[in-house]
């Protein structure tokens, strides 16, 4: 929903979240929005607050409502597109109540750090004829100066400044000369992590001539995911550069700058089966008696909330594989969540092996970017199953159909800094929302799992023997 949409009178309200406020005075504060501005829920923006520097804040909801007090414009909207799907945006006050954070404390705890905005302050140079005269600066200033002259734009402290001009990190020289009139100082909101581009190939459109088998599988590669790297091609199908390059020669591909928006997994070749319980083949994956009793009943459950309680060895990977299989068939997504991030590599093996790059890795062991990758690509609806630790409970997934949760019973999964939350009940929450069945899995299910799931409230599946 837009500003425009659904409302006759020629000014509305945005009820934001905003940064930095006390947990006791912390609300959704109301503020004016302009003609012509494109707002949405879950869009970040700059606002004016209190008497203080500009402050930075997301949408949580559009409204015609005469607010109490007289409300300051919005300054800033820094989104051309909403970040948070309302989905996520509508689990911000739940998680306020709940783990007693604030409200953007709850919306910091869904995105990864380098998607995040901070405030910064920006220093630009006046032109020679409107600055004081040059020869009254040393070598230093002057150096500065004719630095940000060039550039005509402006920096902050964090781009290196002034490391580029040779100087000292800690130097107060920027702050000097904007009391002297030669630089112009402001405050805005830069993005963690500038949006980096990487080279792609995509199709041209339909090959000429004949493709030998391997660029045959390039092609075949790229017509199923759009774009790819020269690093995925050569990753993910085990091919050299140059079937790539001769593939470009015959213009059946080319190449291209796009925004980085895909993570890059590592190849699939390079993980090793998982131990202990069965690791499925690409093939249909072929159940025994009692794990098709239990697929059968999980794939129209009774409950929203389900327990398979199957001792270790007993193939539970195999059934919630094919539910994700079902899931996926129905044009819906899936998540899986392990507690540790040393099981990840493990489970990732089998799952690029089978949905291939429909898969997303999402945990904190990840680097900032790449973290930043994967949310892009759940975020676009180009991944279908996000696989990683608790985090990935608020990973921004459309049409969820399942969420499990892998040995459900390890204290990993509560969060030990603001928001406290645990990463079950976020699942629970976000199965509702999307009418999405939650599975609990575990050889020794927690206390109040078992309990939940003898009582009734919880469908209870069990799975008593190793397989095979």
């Amino acid at each position: 929903m837009n500003a425009a949409d659904g409302i006759g009178k020629a000014v509305c309200f945005a009820a934001i979240a905003v940064e930095r406020t006390s947990f006791h005075f912390d609300q959704p504060y109301d503020y004016s929005i302009a003609p012509g501005m494109q707002i949405a829920v879950g869009s970040r923006v700059k606002v004016p607050f209190g008497t203080g520097k500009p402050r930075l804040g997301v949408v949580l909801e559009l409204h015609n409502r005469e607010p109490s007090a007289q409300t300051k414009p919005i300054a800033q909207l820094l989104d051309q597109s909403p970040l948070l799907p309302e989905d996520l945006v509508s689990l911000i006050p739940w998680l306020k109540e709940r783990c007693f954070c604030t409200l953007y404390e709850a919306y910091c705890a869904m995105i990864p750090a380098g998607l995040r905005h901070s405030m910064h302050v920006l220093y630009s140079a006046l032109p020679a004829g409107e600055a004081p005269p040059d020869s009254l600066l040393d070598a230093d200033e002057l150096r500065l100066v004719q630095a940000l002259r060039n550039a005509r734009k402006a920096f902050s402290r964090r781009e290196g400044l002034l490391k580029k001009c040779g100087l000292p990190t800690e130097s107060s020289l920027p702050e000097r000369l904007a009391e002297r009139g030669y630089l112009l100082r402001h405050t805005d909101a830069l993005q963690n992590q500038p949006e980096r581009i990487a080279q792609v190939y995509r199709l041209t459109g339909p090959e000429q001539g004949q493709l030998a088998p391997r660029q045959a599988e390039a092609v075949d590669f790229l017509r199923e995911n759009g774009a790819a790297s020269m690093k995925e091609l050569c990753g993910y199908l085990g091919v050299s550069p140059a079937v790539v390059q001769a593939l470009e020669k015959k213009n059946a591909i080319y190449k291209c700058d796009e925004p980085v928006g895909v993570a890059f997994l590592p190849p699939a070749q390079n993980f090793t089966p998982a131990g202990g319980e069965n690791a499925p083949p690409t093939a249909p994956i072929e159940l025994t008696p009692a794990q098709q009793l239990a697929f059968d009943r999980l794939h129209k459950p009774q409950k929203p909330v389900a327990l398979l309680f199957g001792i270790t060895g007993s193939g539970k990977t195999s059934v919630y594989l094919k539910l994700i299989d079902e899931a996926l068939a129905q044009g819906k997504s899936a998540m899986v969540l392990v507690p540790e991030i040393s099981l990840t590599p493990q489970m990732l093996g089998i799952f690029t092996r089978r949905y291939g790059s429909k898969v997303a890795l999402y945990h904190s062991a990840r680097s900032v970017g790449e973290r930043t990758q994967a949310w892009h690509k759940l975020r676009s609806g180009e991944a279908k199953v996000v696989l990683g630790t608790r985090s990935a409970a608020f990973a921004p997934l459309q049409h969820i159909g399942l969420i499990v949760m892998d040995e459900e019973h390890e204290h990993t999964y509560k969060s030990e800094q603001s928001p406290r939350y645990h990463a079950r009940d976020v699942a629970k929450y976000r199965a509702k929302q999307h009418g999405a069945l939650l599975l609990l899995s575990s050889a020794t299910p927690s206390v109040e799992s078992y309990a939940n799931a003898l009582s009734g409230r919880y469908q209870l599946e069990t799975l008593p023997e190793r397989f095979g």
